[in-house]
């Protein structure tokens, strides 16, 4: 059975409260719900270089995916 998180958000954008991004945290969880696959889905951005450290760093944990959260009308 694949267990996924595809709303994974590392960027504190307009519509989030601000926050910092910790890989630890996300480590921990990626393991304490025992997660095959992961969604980097910030709000209306995609950081590129963000994503390939973050893919690059749990490579051997989980299958993360590239994503986007698309806001519109006001709304997302």
């Amino acid at each position: 059975m694949i267990h996924a998180d595809l709303h994974i958000h590392t960027l504190a954008t307009e519509w989030d409260e601000n926050f910092e991004f910790n890989t630890e945290q996300l480590k921990r969880h990626i393991s304490n719900c025992e997660l095959n696959a992961i969604a980097i889905t910030n709000h209306n951005v995609f950081d590129r270089p963000q994503f390939d450290s973050i893919r690059d760093e749990l490579s051997d944990m989980c299958f993360v995916l590239p994503g986007i959260e698309v806001s519109a009308l006001k709304t997302h």
